[in-house]
């Protein structure tokens, strides 16, 4: 019964992220559905409702596509609507970067990942190759079992030696914070626990490539994620958006996120 009700609940909707404006949406809705079937069966409502309330409380929503379709209506409101405490799903306080802000440019790092048979071309799509992918997934679970001073300097291994690694607890969680010494503060990258075990295991993983093309692809890689590095629970593709609209003037991000951490692991290009 339990894994059932697992099945049908949806995270990105329920508890902290639940959409309060959507959900008195959803409840009216329900009760006047259940009002016209009472005219008929008494019974009839009274399962109706039910059903309703429980698809409200695991999904955060029961009108179909309600987390697509309310931000739409949201934007065209002459007021702002009051966001829910989404403390997962939108950017933590300083974004997530990544071992390297060398600027190499995309198409260059992907056909090298073709050329090299890191990534394969099928059915008009990149897909990972299988024997890198269980590589890096070995990688990942060497990394995860590190304390985090140890995976510290894990990450100080790969990375220039003018770069200096720090391990920071905020709010937000653990991350490792990288910078040059050169103009430290300007420089500042943060790494989450995640996202340091995925791109310091994806450049053991490519060991037959160059250094710099290993740095290079290790952020991108984390697109072909399946699991979260730090939990190994599934990720989703999700958007930083709450129900009814996006932080920020630019609008949300779509991301990957943990479904059971939560800490967002890649996030798509805009």
């Amino acid at each position: 019964m339990r894994e059932a009700l697992d099945d049908l609940r949806r995270p990105a909707y329920i508890g902290e992220r639940r959409c309060w404006p959507c959900t008195a949406l959803n409840a009216g809705l329900l009760a006047l559905a259940c009002a016209v079937v009472a005219r008929a069966t008494p019974i009839g409502a009274a399962g109706v409702g039910l059903a309703g309330s429980a698809a409200i409380a695991l999904r955060g929503y029961l009108v179909p596509y309600t987390p697509q379709i309310a931000p739409r209506l949201a934007a065209r409101l002459p007021f702002d609507v009051p966001q829910p405490a989404d403390r997962a799903k939108r950017p933590p306080s300083r974004p997530p970067g990544s071992l390297t802000d060398d600027d190499l440019a995309g198409e260059v790092v992907t056909e090298r990942l073709l050329d090299a048979g890191v990534l394969v071309a099928e059915d008009e799509a990149l897909v990972l190759d299988e024997s890198v992918r269980e590589r890096w997934r070995d990688e990942m679970g060497s990394l995860r079992a590190l304390e985090p001073d140890a995976l510290a300097d894990a990450i100080r291994a790969i990375v220039d030696a003018t770069t200096t690694v720090d391990r920071v607890e905020t709010a937000d969680g653990e991350w490792f914070v990288l910078s040059e010494a050169a103009n430290a503060v300007a420089s500042e990258r943060w790494l989450s626990r995640p996202i340091a075990i995925a791109e310091v295991g994806a450049v053991g993983a490519l060991d037959g490539l160059s250094r710099e093309y290993r740095l290079a692809a290790a952020g991108p890689l984390r697109l072909f994620l399946e699991r979260c590095p730090a939990c190994e629970e599934p990720v989703e593709a999700t958007t930083t958006a709450a129900c009814c609209g996006g932080p920020g003037p630019n609008g949300p991000d779509d991301v990957l996120v943990c479904t059971a951490c939560e800490r967002r692991v890649f996030t798509y290009p805009g």
